[in-house]
């Protein structure tokens, strides 16, 4: 790592030889917001408040967040390289529940499954009356990596208590790409950010989320997760203030697609105190996540509308099923026999009634063990940004 000097920190020799970063203090000093900055938040403050009232009229939000919730911690695995599928996910799913227990899924999907998991405890701790304590950040941690292999070594849910670095495969913190804080200054580090999070008066939500996130990953508290943690305290951060009380906005479908420069952003910070470049990288991936939120939303709401419309005439068992689907859009006979309460034979018949309306699709050709997948719906969630404008998504 090169020698860095600049308001948001600097490196120090450290008595192994090599250089580490220690951040400073937050909050930055910041400099005069010129007309593009201004505009640039005044942007995304706009799209956030567009989505918190888009979130208090769905019917359900809860049916639409869970499979938002599972493509973000798809996106957000993609970037530290962990490849997987919506459909993986959900099968994973599924056989949890057909099996009363846990799967055993290969171990890229098992760690998008506990990204899942951590996202759902963080939105349900979170409220203005709750800090977004170091407590829940180790908590989260231990969530995400449950059962993972981690690739630094260390115990689940603990900050580290030795060095880590970021670079290639069988690099030392001599050729490393970054070395954060030794573990005593990232202590002092990681209090100084919980207080910044939650105590900092007169700070602009979007400002406070952008500030955070990168002191986070410039602190690099743990030895494996940082950048998925890193992202999920963005939402925490929105639902906290009340700016976004469901979690509807997740920026990883932008930072997937602007993955190097999201990184240079960051080390800009580091190295020239470039926070100005940042937030205005920050609020453009706000604006662009959240229009195709919003627009994904419009999709969502005008599906439910024609599925509702088109289960009124059903039997009370595949009417019953058929509001089921949106949080559980891949089933099985048993699957649904437990969502409905009934018996597998009266299951079945729902399932096939869904069938015949194009509501569901059987995917096996099985005459037994079928399963079924709501396709219009997951195809919806599966594209979201895939095709928009500034995304630009990799293949």
């Amino acid at each position: 790592m090169e020698e860095m000097n600049s308001p948001a920190g600097r490196t120090e020799r450290q008595p192994e030889g090599y250089l580490a970063f220690m951040p400073s203090t937050l909050p930055p000093a910041l400099t005069a917001l010129g007309q593009d900055d201004l505009l640039a938040i005044t942007h995304a403050t706009e799209i956030v408040g567009r989505l918190a009232g888009t979130a208090a009229r769905l019917p359900n939000p809860d049916l639409f967040v869970a499979m938002y919730v599972r493509k973000e911690a798809i996106l957000s695995s993609r970037i530290e390289g962990i490849e997987s599928t919506l459909d993986e996910i959900l099968d994973y799913e599924r056989d949890e529940a057909d099996r009363e227990g846990p799967a055993d899924p290969a171990d890229r999907i098992a760690q998008v499954v506990n990204h899942v998991r951590a996202a759902r405890l963080g939105a349900e701790r979170i409220g203005p009356a709750a800090p977004i304590t170091l407590a829940l950040i180790r908590e989260l941690h231990a969530v995400l990596m449950h059962g993972a292999r981690n690739e630094g070594g260390g115990p689940a849910g603990q900050f580290r208590d030795t060095q880590n670095w970021i670079g290639p495969r069988g690099s030392s913190p001599f050729d490393a790409r970054y070395v954060p804080p030794p573990a005593a200054r990232m202590q002092l580090a990681l209090g100084n950010l919980a207080h910044y999070i939650n105590e900092q008066p007169g700070i602009p939500v979007l400002i406070r989320c952008a500030i955070a996130h990168a002191q986070f990953e410039t602190i690099h508290p743990f030895h494996d997760g940082n950048g998925r943690i890193g992202r999920l305290l963005m939402p925490l951060i929105l639902g906290k203030y009340g700016a976004l009380p469901q979690p509807l906005l997740y920026l990883s479908l932008f930072l997937l697609a602007h993955r190097q420069e999201y990184y240079d952003r960051l080390t800009l910070v580091r190295s020239r105190g470039d926070w100005m470049g940042w937030l205005r990288f920050f609020c453009e991936a706000v604006r662009l996540t959240g229009e195709d939120a919003l627009a994904t939303i419009a999709r969502v709401e005008a599906l439910q509308a024609t599925i509702r419309a088109t289960a009124q005439d059903f039997p009370p068992s595949a009417r019953a099923l058929a509001e089921t689907i949106f949080d559980n859009p891949v089933l099985s006979a048993n699957s649904a026999m437990k969502l409905i309460g009934s018996s597998f034979p009266t299951a079945q018949g729902a399932l096939q009634r869904l069938v015949e309306a194009g509501i569901l699709v059987e995917t096996t050709g099985k005459r037994r063990n079928k399963r079924y997948r709501f396709t219009t719906y997951i195809d919806i969630l599966g594209a979201a940004g895939e095709n928009a404008p500034g995304f630009g998504m990799p293949g």
